[in-house]
């Protein structure tokens, strides 16, 4: 039974340490909880509000759609 004991109070001392290493990690993303669109910087959210940079033209208009940019510059007339 002690034998038992004291081989629970060591693994204790040995895994204690490298738990304790893991709850002091910071996410790598925890800046981004701030955001208003997790996914997207502010410059990132700016872009697609002017419609610029999406990437999304060739895809739209390939199947028969109108471009961001095209949708925007309509909007606006």
């Amino acid at each position: 039974m002690k034998s038992l004991l004291l081989a629970a109070v060591g693994l204790v001392l040995i895994a204690g340490p490298t738990t304790a290493q893991h709850q002091h990690q910071q996410s790598p993303y925890a800046d981004l909880k701030g955001r208003e669109i997790k996914a997207l910087s502010p410059e990132e959210l700016a872009q697609y509000e002017a419609g610029e940079g999406m990437g999304l033209a060739l895809a739209a208009e390939l199947n028969r759609y109108p471009g961001p940019r095209h949708v925007l510059d309509w909007r606006r007339s």
